[in-house]
């Protein structure tokens, strides 16, 4: 498989020249011109190597640190100029393996990630990685390979999100409703624990696209594909009624599809049972606000098999529609659109 490298410099003759040789020698590049939107493009993508020119500064070893942490553990090499020697020393401390030096980069850059390439995909808690699925405020999702080479989805929570204490109780709760737990429409629980300061969860992999990803390539569903997709979904959300429990964020995101319509329902981080209390903060949203139901956006329910199938309906209202039932300039209009049944 060939190597994905991710360029990060300021200089336009820097991203175009290098980018260029990268290619020639048979390497995927994505190039960047800020630190921020190289981070943002290695939290969308699964890269194997990054080259970070220290010209950006000292914006440059955050970007070491971020690349080179678990779970991607980046190889990154730095090009360097005319940069004094503390910066350097703080980008190597931060996480970069290589420095090669622009005066001579053309001829020892290709050279350099060749020897890196050689060294296997990075893993986590045994598992190898082998492409990012997504990211967000709670975590990362990847596909990995399990030791067995069987193909999972691995969820590793941020480091910050691991070590907070309200967050860390949902983690243990959600383990606790999904372990043993094998539903029809529901990917399977099959590890969890912590690595590296890190809180994970395993499911089985689901060989398909999610509806977000059908109606964001352009498609429109047939109203028998839509009825389809929410007869089966409602036979989910009836599974986890029947053992008290309820989803709490159903949207097309978390609504997946494989090439026999078969659906699954996934992500459980708001999963709750219905006797339990929330483990969040008076006033706090928790779910998606384009999809909540009313009465848990006043604050009236914190959540039941109606509320699940109040969000599955504007699911299938945009799946049909193309459009959002509840549209607005702020999360605010949102809510109050929601809460008001305009």
């Amino acid at each position: 498989m060939l190597k994905t490298v991710l360029l990060v410099s300021a200089c336009p003759h820097v991203r175009q020249v290098y980018g260029d040789l990268l290619q020639k020698r048979g390497y995927p590049v994505t190039t960047c011109e800020t630190v921020a939107r190289g981070l943002k493009a290695a939290r969308r993508s699964l890269f194997d190597l990054a080259v970070v020119d220290l010209g950006l500064g000292d914006p440059s070893v955050a970007a070491c640190r971020e690349l080179s942490a678990a779970p991607q553990s980046l190889k990154v090499v730095l090009l360097v100029g005319n940069q004094k020697e503390p910066l350097i020393r703080a980008a190597l401390s931060a996480g970069a393996v290589a420095t090669v030096d622009k005066t001579c980069a053309l001829a020892k850059l290709p050279a350099i990630l060749r020897t890196l390439s050689a060294s296997p995909r990075p893993t986590f808690a045994g598992y190898t990685l082998e492409r990012r699925l997504g990211s967000g405020g709670l975590g990362e999702v990847f596909a990995a390979r399990c030791p067995e080479g069987r193909l999972v989805s691995l969820k590793v929570l941020h480091a910050q999100v691991s070590q907070d204490p309200d967050h860390a109780a949902r983690y243990e709760r959600e383990v606790r409703l999904l372990r043993g737990l094998q539903l029809p429409h529901l990917a399977r629980l099959t590890d969890a624990g912590s690595s590296e300061g890190r809180l994970y969860l395993v499911t089985e992999f689901v060989q398909g696209k999610s509806l977000d990803q059908i109606l964001q390539g352009g498609a429109r569903p047939s109203l028998k594909a839509a009825l389809e997709v929410g007869r089966q979904t409602c036979r989910a959300i009836k599974c986890l009624a029947d053992r008290g429990m309820v989803h709490r964020d159903i949207k097309p995101s978390n609504v997946l599809i494989d090439g026999r319509f078969r659906v699954t329902l996934v992500d459980y981080d708001l999963l709750l049972h219905q006797e339990e209390a929330p483990l969040t903060q008076h006033g706090v949203v928790v779910g998606t606000p384009n999809y909540m139901a009313p009465e848990v956006v006043v604050g009236d329910d914190r959540g039941a098999p109606h509320s699940d199938l109040f969000s599955l309906g504007v699911t299938l209202y945009e799946c049909v529609t193309r459009r959002r039932p509840y549209r607005g300039a702020s999360l605010f209009s949102i809510l109050d659109q929601i809460a008001s049944r305009r």
